[in-house]
């Protein structure tokens, strides 16, 4: 990972040298003049289908719905997003490749809820040679991966480094002396929570640190309280919690309230949304990863570079590592409200991605931008980046 991270610093450094601003990076500390590119193209605009939903009601997916509707509009994209909203599931996904398939889109971003559906859904991008990419997700089977690269429509695909974020904010909850731990996770077989898991898993290192025992098929309900509440009892020396989902945080909260517990017991999760401010600053949050609801933005400039023909089909399939910001303090938190969501000021830029960003990144508006400006950015991601690149923008 250190050998890798020192790679991509190379080749933003590169990059920057290339635009001679900081518009394209994910680094901090450049001081070099923000490039403003064009806000119009000649190139006819494409339509993009998206497998995921326009969801208003969950705070991390409607931040991501709400960068990517961003991005497609400052790249002149018709984004279709999945037109069942009636049905979040791995079938449902297959059905909005489908649809997609029917309206003759250009591309398609899919986030598929399983590598069976995968499968499905590679067929269909094929049978209809639809350039296809994964958001946030990447495939851990290898049977299923060597299928899915071996179709040519296959663009390649952007996600976390899972492993290494539960890794990093397991070890902060650690080093700070958890020793005894519980972990409460969502349904085996997400390629996303399995490598998350076992992320935490190896956090604990130390002979004298354990997972006292996992809970898994938990949902963002009462359920899981009552699951914190049976373990808490059973295991009284808890002294850490591992939450391989954030919609947890409430529900752990609240079971460690009703037992009214005489201080909140350090949790250390990945995904966050609006509402993590007030676990981080009560306590009841240590550390957390996330902010990467512009994984699949990303993903939508890839694959419109890729359907222009701005890269040469040998590098693929491509494969991206967009670096979650890790939370741990309510300073960090609020930096991040301010400069990555911007509800309550200036949405446009204060985004982890603004209109500029996007176009710089894009061969229809900046015909220099490379693959390496994109892997470079995403594999950069810091808060203190995001703040050095828009601070042109803000008003």
């Amino acid at each position: 990972m250190i050998k890798l991270r020192k790679i991509t610093a190379a080749m933003l450094a590169a990059a920057l040298m290339l635009t001679g601003c900081a518009g394209t990076g994910g680094s901090a500390g450049s001081s070099s003049q923000t490039v403003i590119y064009p806000d119009t193209t000649d190139a006819e605009p494409l339509t993009i289908g998206y497998t995921f939903w326009d969801l208003t009601f969950d705070g991390f997916m409607n931040d991501q719905a709400n960068q990517i509707k961003l991005v497609a509009d400052a790249l002149n994209v018709n984004l279709i997003f999945n037109p069942d909203t009636e049905d979040f599931s791995a079938d449902s996904v297959v059905r909005a490749a489908e649809y997609f398939a029917d309206q003759d889109v250009d591309g398609m971003i899919v986030i598929n809820f399983s590598e069976d559906s995968l499968l499905t859904i590679s067929d269909i991008c094929q049978d209809n040679e639809i350039p296809f990419m994964q958001a946030t997700r990447t495939i851990s089977d290898e049977e299923v991966k060597s299928k899915v690269e071996a179709n040519p429509y296959y663009v390649g695909r952007m996600h976390e480094s899972e492993y290494a974020a539960a890794y990093e904010v397991g070890r902060k909850i650690i080093d700070d002396g958890a020793k005894n731990i519980i972990m409460l996770a969502p349904e085996h077989g997400d390629a996303a929570y399995e490598a998350r898991a076992e992320g935490f898993r190896d956090a604990c290192e130390e002979p004298d640190v354990s997972i006292l025992e996992e809970v898994w098929e938990l949902a963002d309900e009462d359920e899981t309280k009552d699951v914190t509440k049976e373990l808490l009892e059973k295991y009284p020396e808890t002294d850490g919690i591992f939450s391989v989902r954030g919609g947890f945080f409430p529900y752990i909260v609240e079971a460690e309230d009703e037992m009214m517990l005489p201080e909140y017991i350090p949790v250390a999760g990945i995904d966050f949304d609006n509402s993590l401010g007030q676990y981080i600053e009560s306590g009841a949050v240590s550390a957390v990863a996330g902010g990467h609801h512009a994984d699949a933005s990303l993903t939508l400039i890839t694959l419109v570079n890729a359907i222009r023909g701005a890269y040469d089909k040998s590098v693929y399939p491509i494969d991206i590592n967009y670096n979650m910001i890790v939370i741990d303090s309510i300073e960090a938190f609020n930096d991040y409200k301010e400069w990555c969501l911007g509800y309550e000021e200036d949405f446009d830029n204060r985004q982890i991605l603004n209109a500029n960003d996007a176009r710089g990144l894009c061969v229809d508006f900046n015909p220099d931008a490379t693959l390496n400006d994109i892997t470079a950015f995403a594999e950069n991601m810091s808060l203190e980046g995001v703040k050095e690149r828009h601070k042109d923008f803000v008003k």
